[in-house]
Order: structure tokens, then sequence, then C-alpha cells
């Protein structure tokens, strides 16, 4: 059987509503949905570093407990940033 969610007077009644009942009981009633996610595409590079500096890199990654690359892709994402934001403000 289908439930309805009731139409509530005012917030304080929906929410009083919310805090003892649980959107799982209206879920038939939800009409169906379709999305389409699209990841970015993504291609790998290398780039030639030092010893030395990804040896650096990698322990600023070990410090900030993530994952060497995924620093590496930050840094060189906030620098196209400010790179980008400078030339469009020029």
């Amino acid at each position: 059987m289908k439930m309805k969610a009731p139409n509530f007077r005012t917030e304080d009644a929906e929410r009083q509503y919310w805090a003892t009942h649980s959107a799982a009981e209206f879920i038939d009633a939800l009409p169906a949905v379709e999305i389409e996610i699209v990841a970015p595409r993504r291609r790998r590079e290398r780039i030639a570093l030092s010893a030395d500096a990804l040896r650096a890199i990698k322990t600023i990654a070990r410090h900030r407990k993530m994952p060497y690359q995924r620093l590496m892709q930050t840094w060189l994402l906030e620098r196209l940033q400010t790179e980008t934001l400078g030339v469009t403000a020029r």
C-alpha cells in the first residue's frame, strides 16, 4: 500500500513528525527517477621529478595522511585555478 506523506501546517509540526517516522514508509509513493552519472575523463601523464622532490612530496603526503599522487593532483589543480584566475583578471 502506498502511503502519502501528510501535509503540515508548520515546520515545527513537520519536524516533530519526521523525528518519529521514517521516510522509508513512503518509499513506494515516490516517483522513479533515472539519473546518469558521468565521471570526468581522466588521462594518466608522466612527469619526471628528482628523487629528493618525490621523497619530500611523499613525506608531506604521509603527514597529511593522504596518497602522494592525490597530494600532487591537488597542488596541480590549485595552481591551475590560481593561474587561470590570474589570466582572466588581466
